[in-house]
């Protein structure tokens, strides 16, 4: 709309006087127009397929147009003509609102167009023989200085309000505590995976189940502080022994789901339930106490008997069959054990 309104200013400035310069500015401002709407096909479809955009020039097209829509201002000042006088000046206030409002994503950008075009706006008035010019000089950096406040506060609103939609969308996929990917979240993920048409379609994936049995004696023994400093440790962990692209998520409590791509194998498998038993299974270092763990000897895990101080925890142990690897607590010397049986 913007460029519609310069093209009709053009138009009748053209018509009421035909010389060279309406002429020039006429057609200057009809090739910038096809220029910017050609990069703006262009950034939709390269965008489409997540390739670069000229980015760098559109923006320099934007301002481009904006020294245009001024210099056609200065011109309608200095013609004489009360029609142009008007015309002119209310088109190119009218733009800068708009830009101030709608362009908030990119307030330098706007900065800029609102300079440019008050700059030259304000070099026509003052070379303008119209009497009206005393008045337009006078609200010119007034309307200014309005249209920057508006173009910064718009821009602060407007972060803050996509702030607060990443924020919102994070916490409904996400985990606040761990950071990982929470049951909505893996659960939609699978369903991406298991809904998506045949050619679509990634290659095999396993899904490993971990669960860390016995952590409520953790909390019970070191509060649940502790336990949080445990979970979190735990996906740090997890993160590192996983490849990149695969992904890792809390379902809920002590439950953990790793997603592990390209996995045609069930030895693979294996071999990745292992890694994720080790690493669970090294000691846990919290704030002034120690999780001692437990050994790990192959497919057989057996809970070593751990020595406990004034500061010391239990340690998860653990144990791995072909879907699931599991992490498991030893239980305080006065609550019975058991041995985790071997898995095939």
């Amino acid at each position: 709309m913007a460029s519609v309104c310069e093209i009709s200013v053009c138009a009748t400035a053209l018509y009421l006087y035909p010389s060279i310069g309406y002429a020039l500015w006429t057609l200057a401002v009809i090739a910038l127009l096809t220029v910017r709407l050609s990069l703006i096909a262009i950034c939709c479809r390269r965008s489409a397929r997540n390739q670069p955009t000229p980015t760098s020039l559109f923006l320099l097209a934007s301002i481009l147009w904006s020294a245009l829509l001024g210099l056609g201002a200065l011109l309608c000042n200095i013609s004489g003509d009360q029609t142009l006088f008007l015309l002119g000046n209310v088109c190119a206030v009218g733009v800068v609102g708009g830009l101030a409002g709608r362009n908030a994503g990119t307030p330098r950008l706007v900065l800029i167009q609102i300079s440019t075009i008050f700059t030259l706006l304000g070099i026509g008035a003052a070379l303008s023989p119209d009497s009206g010019k005393i008045v337009l000089l006078f609200q010119a950096p007034f309307c200014a200085a309005g249209f920057f406040t508006v173009a910064i506060r718009s821009n602060k609103d407007t972060v803050a309000l996509l702030l607060a939609q990443e924020t919102s969308n994070r916490l409904a996929r996400h985990d606040s505590l761990t950071g990982l990917p929470n049951r909505a979240r893996i659960s939609e993920l699978l369903l991406n995976r298991t809904d998506a048409e045949p050619a679509l379609k990634p290659g095999s994936f396993a899904v490993l189940l971990i669960d860390l049995d016995g952590f409520k004696a953790i909390n019970d023994s070191l509060g649940h502080a502790a336990g949080d400093l445990v979970l979190q440790e735990s996906a740090k962990r997890l993160r590192a022994v996983l490849r990149q692209g695969d992904v890792v998520g809390r379902l809920a409590g002590d439950e953990f789901v790793a997603i592990s791509n390209d996995a045609s194998m069930s030895e693979e498998v294996r071999l990745l339930a292992d890694q994720i038993v080790k690493t669970l299974a090294r000691p846990f270092v919290l704030t002034r106490c120690w999780c001692g763990l437990a050994r790990v000897s192959g497919s057989r895990n057996t809970p070593s008997t751990g020595k406990r101080d004034r500061n010391s925890s239990y340690a998860p142990t653990g144990r791995c069959m072909r879907s699931n690897a599991a992490a498991r607590a030893p239980l305080p010397s006065s609550m019975p054990r058991r041995t985790p049986p071997t898995t095939a």
